[in-house]
């Protein structure tokens, strides 16, 4: 093996940590769950991964030049959760070049040319990689692909080495988003198989070989997204487009149903997404999700039906269906005539076994990675398929990040550091080992996955771009120092072999440094305090979502948020406390709603001789109306199920009927007798 000498290795003393000026896009939260932070919603515990968060942050670690194409810092303080523990915090950070120094590129972008893709969207785009194309150099190689129902080369892979060239990728970039027009569906798996294939004709091992593939997503996940509709190894979702009520039923391996009656099994699925109770959207989505590793093992059952009309819409109702089993997905098309019971539609079944097969679009991309084919996963808005566009960048061994503004996916492609961190990888498959001296224990590290043996600690990174950066927390506790502040130094050891971007590997001996203990008479905040803020977040999430104690769940988060002004007091304002701020002020909406129950959306008319049930009397229910006199609303909503739809006063015992909303109170649900309800505020 060649000795490591293209990477450098610093060891820096530090008594003060720097702070982050910004989120990355792919690390602390799922994409579903920063998704719901930005959008007012609680984020599920599953999809927040405390180890990342503390890496997600950009530590500002010093600009080195070096030859090398990784560099490492390693700082040494005193934790401040536990005054007699130790910390190591260790940088590590991808070289940053000239983009005139860099490898030829060999790049092939694969568009988004779908209907969703609106104007806004493709100006964002054209615009970004107008500009971009424009640094092209004689030795860059580019072609574009776009894919709408069908997929196309646009322009095939070329040197750019001549302005007629330039000329021609800039006309056709114009030219496939000049067109007002929708493209129809998207064909995602035929515009990646088309577009690895471009890069395979100037494919060179001493090129960057890398596709973009850009989503706006799908109609649906679009509708998901809108509706903060939730995930995991099994999701149902249905969609139409009228005002109709249709409604999704899922018959579980265990004989159990899930549907509006019943929108939770004994397994964790939930229906999460119930619309058009009272017909209130044109773009209606219905939800049902089992979390990850609760979906039960076995055949499950999809069937949709329509339980009343709303407005002039009467029949067919055409529907879609999405599957996701595991990470397979199947879509079903079909259309419900009538209502009620008569119109139930048996939509398909599927086996979940439990197994983690891997998608088509993983596999094809992770193929293409086998050939040196880099993907990097790029969504544009924000209603494309988090999960799938996830797939997309593991299996291809890219980057995956989401721009939801034209200033994003500009700074990404004009500013050559931005371009680097996307695109241009510095190492590979990085192993590093850290040893410590023999008497020091290893009490916790943060940062990445990792695993401890003895004094040691083993970290493994698939990929470091160029200017990008992981972060690794190892607090420690020297025995026998409990009684006193740390004094004597501590010896660290750090051993690391990495391929370059070509895939030549190499490896470095191993160094030992000692690294004197810090003066801790300053109060620091720093990666801890970040993971510990991750923990109080993850644990109100947990409870949220499980339905424990909301009361507790909002002392809790407040709890939190003093913490939070108080290390803002410490640090001062930043980017990073701006974004934690919104996070919670997020939490506490929504805490704060979730006290107040929604009132019933219906109501199941009882017999006249017993309860005195007409319109009349249930307008007057304090959590209906409180108004006797509000009595033509319910009519007006509830005729066409009216034994005699002219006559009011002939309802039927069993009826549901609607309730609809007055003045825009929340409403959700079937009335349940016994139980207590709010007067209408």
């Amino acid at each position: 093996m060649k000795k490591l000498s293209g990477f450098v290795l610093f060891f820096l003393i530090s008594g003060a940590l720097l702070f982050s000026s910004g989120l990355e896009e792919n690390s602390s939260l799922t994409t579903r769950g920063r998704y719901a932070a930005e959008r007012g919603g609680v984020i599920a515990p599953e999809d927040l991964n405390v180890d990342a968060l503390i890496s997600s942050f950009d530590y500002r670690y010093p600009e080195r030049e070096s030859s090398g194409d990784v560099e490492i810092y390693l700082f040494n303080k005193q934790s401040p959760s536990a005054e007699k523990d130790g910390l190591i915090q260790i940088g590590i950070q991808g070289s940053v070049a000239d983009f005139a120094e860099l490898p030829p590129l060999n790049l092939v972008f694969v568009l988004d040319n779908s209907r969703a893709m609106d104007n806004e969207k493709k100006a964002w785009l054209r615009d970004s990689l107008a500009s971009f194309v424009k640094k092209a150099r004689p030795v860059d190689s580019l072609s574009l692909v776009a894919y709408g129902e069908k997929a196309k080369i646009h322009f095939e892979s070329a040197r750019i080495d001549n302005p007629e060239k330039l000329k021609a990728f800039n006309e056709a970039l114009a030219e496939l988003y000049a067109s007002e027009i929708p493209s129809g569906a998207a064909d995602m798996e035929g515009g990646l198989s088309l577009g690895c294939e471009q890069a395979l004709v100037n494919y060179s091992g001493d090129s960057i070989n890398l596709v973009l593939f850009f989503s706006a997503g799908t109609e649906l996940s679009s509708r998901l997204n809108r509706a903060q509709a939730l995930s995991g190894d099994v999701r149902i979702s249905l969609s139409w487009n009228n005002r109709n009520d249709l409604d999704l039923y899922v018959v579980t391996p265990w004989g159990e149903t899930i549907w509006y009656g019943g929108k939770e099994d004994s397994s964790g699925g939930m229906l999460d997404v119930d619309m058009n109770v009272n017909g209130e959207t044109t773009e209606p989505v219905e939800n049902v999700f089992w979390e990850n590793e609760s979906a039960p093992v076995g055949t499950y059952r999809v069937f949709v039906n329509n339980y009343d009309y709303h407005g002039d819409f009467i029949d067919p109702s055409e529907f879609q269906v999405e599957v996701k089993n595991g990470n397979e997905y199947l879509r079903r098309e079909g259309f419900v005539t009538g209502s009620g019971d008569y119109s139930t539609v048996d939509v398909c079944e599927f086996e979940y076994t439990g197994t983690e097969e891997a998608a088509p679009i993983y596999k094809t991309a992770s193929e293409y990675r086998d050939r040196g084919i880099t993907i990097a996963a790029l969504g544009i808005g924000n209603g494309f398929d988090v999960e799938l566009m996830k797939l997309l960048a593991g299996g291809g061994g890219g980057k995956f990040r989401y721009f939801d503004s034209r200033e994003k996916i500009q700074t990404a492609f004009s500013v050559d550091a931005e371009f680097e961190r996307l695109a241009v990888p510095a190492a590979r498959n990085l192993d590093m080992e850290i040893g410590f001296n023999p008497e020091i224990e290893i009490l916790e590290t943060w940062g990445y996955e990792n695993k401890v043996e003895d004094n040691r600690v083993f970290f493994q990174i698939s990929s470091l771009n160029r200017g990008d950066h992981e972060t690794i927390m190892v607090r420690y506790r020297i025995p026998g120092a409990e009684n006193s502040p740390q004094e004597e130094p501590v010896v660290v050891s750090f051993k690391m072999s990495a391929a370059d971007f070509s895939g030549e590997q190499r490896e470095d001996t191993e160094t030992s440094r000692e690294i004197p203990a810090e003066d801790t008479s300053e109060s620091q905040v720093g990666p801890v305090e970040l993971g510990e803020f991750a923990r109080l977040v993850k644990e109100a999430g947990e409870k949220y979502h499980k339905k424990d104690d909301v009361e507790s769940s909002l002392r809790h988060i407040e709890e939190t948020k003093k913490s939070l002004d108080m290390l803002r007091e410490t640090a001062g304002e930043n980017e990073l406390f701006e974004a934690a701020s919104k996070l919670l002020a997020a939490y506490v909406e929504q805490f704060s709603s979730a006290l107040v129950p929604a009132l019933p959306s219906q109501y199941v008319i009882r017999s006249w001789g017993v309860y005195r049930d007409c319109f009349w009397n249930i307008a007057a229910l304090p959590w209906v109306y409180g108004d006797p006199y509000k009595w033509p609303l319910l009519y007006e909503a509830n005729r066409d199920r009216l034994p005699a739809p002219n006559n009011p006063n002939w309802i039927e015992p069993g009826t549901v009927i609607d309730i609809p909303s007055l003045q825009g109170e929340q409403r959700a649900g079937l009335w349940e007798e016994g139980k207590s309800y709010p007067p209408l505020p």
